[in-house]
């Protein structure tokens, strides 16, 4: 009996033995700890002002931390850290000029737009020209827009500021309460601003004119087609996604299908979020698009984070979108670790920093950073001080 005991034990250590030359298998024990974010919850967009990073996070369990602004910036050379700021409010959405960083504050289901030169010393004051429920916030080649929601029919306006004077640009009913017209950006190629709407895209070179529906762009009545983002890439590439994740290019000609994000063989369907971002490594250049499970109740598994695709100065994508780690051009080290870290969050918002750090704002866990760790370009949870010691 004791020499089947001993049998059966020497079967299993052999089997345990055999498990841990699997790579797999080092590469689960090699993992990084996912670790407590430092901004948790559902944080706001990223914005670059003055050579710094800020978000803000306003749904906090942490009372210190609750509806505060956090400021990216290098310390000492080569050194980045972040900071805490209270901006003595809730802040649901940020936007910043090359002097001023605006904010949308909410309290009560109101957003009220401010503005500061000064943000290091809680330099927020209303814009009193700027009246109404402030939804949405812009800026694009040094100039402001914002979208209010009216209260009497739900429709929207959107306008542009010039420090003095409210231009309205598009009224969100427009004679037809079926015209959507929720603003999910602005972008300025050199010589035209494109202005996405949910709706549908316009365009004018002359702010004090009106902006016209941009040619063959029906408006967008139906959810899975509607606008949810737009980026500015270079001369010959601005691109817009839909909430189907269809990527397009946009010209005041009309609008080009460049890819989708789902491929033609994907078994599982994907949602684009509106997450846009360009990443490089200095040489060559990738889109990434933030994507979501299109099942509701899917909350686990490899469904969410973001994919990637790389284009070049003709405005032309090369490929297809494809998961991080998968291509040689990539922003990660292992597809392995992407799937088991950060691709199992929905991202709302993606920006790349100056030392080449890629920051997500995730739906609901917070902040979470790309950056070389002991294992390579890895992602885990931002950290206040993120210097190896």
């Amino acid at each position: 009996m004791k020499r089947h005991i001993f049998n059966i034990n020497l079967l299993m250590f052999i089997f345990i033995l055999s498990a841990c030359s699997d790579p797999i298998f080092f590469h689960i024990q090699g993992e990084t700890e996912i670790k407590p974010p430092f901004i948790a919850g559902s944080p706001t967009n990223f914005i670059k002002f003055n050579s710094s990073i800020y978000v803000a996070g306003g749904y906090e369990d942490n009372k210190d931390l609750k509806n505060r602004l956090f400021r990216y910036f290098e310390v000492t050379t080569g050194k980045w850290e972040w900071k805490v700021i209270d901006p003595k409010g809730l802040i649901i959405s940020l936007a910043a000029t090359n002097s001023t960083l605006y904010a949308i504050f909410e309290k009560d289901g109101i957003g009220v737009l401010k503005q500061t030169s000064d943000p290091e010393n809680n330099d927020f004051f209303p814009i009193q020209k700027i009246t109404g429920n402030v939804q949405a916030v812009y800026t694009s080649n040094d100039k402001l827009f914002y979208c209010i929601r009216n209260s009497d029919d739900g429709t929207y306006e959107i306008f542009h500021f010039d420090g003095s004077t409210n231009t309205k640009l598009i009224l969100g009913k427009t004679g037809d309460k079926d015209t959507k017209a929720f603003l999910v950006g602005v972008v300025h190629d050199g010589s035209d601003y494109y202005i996405c709407t949910n709706g549908g895209i316009y365009t004018t070179d002359d702010l004090t004119t009106t902006p016209v529906l941009i040619q063959g762009t029906s408006l967008r009545t139906d959810y899975s087609t509607y606008f949810i983002g737009i980026i500015y890439l270079n001369p010959s590439l601005t691109a817009a996604i839909t909430r189907n994740g269809e990527l397009l290019n946009v010209k005041t000609t009309g609008l080009t299908s460049l890819k989708n994000i789902n491929s033609a063989n994907d078994t599982k369907r994907f949602l684009a979020t509106g997450a846009l971002a360009e990443w490089t490594d200095g040489t060559s250049n990738l889109l990434l698009a933030g994507r979501k499970d299109s099942t509701p109740s899917t909350n686990t598994g490899f469904s969410f984070g973001y994919v990637e695709i790389e284009y070049d100065s003709a405005g032309d994508v090369v490929g297809s979108f494809s998961s991080p780690g998968a291509s040689s051009l990539t922003t990660v080290s292992s597809t392995e670790s992407f799937s088991s870290t950060i691709g199992v969050n929905p991202i709302n918002h993606l920006i790349q920093a100056q030392d080449g750090t890629i920051f997500a704002s995730t739906q609901s866990k917070g902040v979470w950073d790309c950056r070389l760790r002991s294992n390579g370009w890895e992602w885990n949870s931002a950290l206040q001080d993120p210097n190896p010691k």
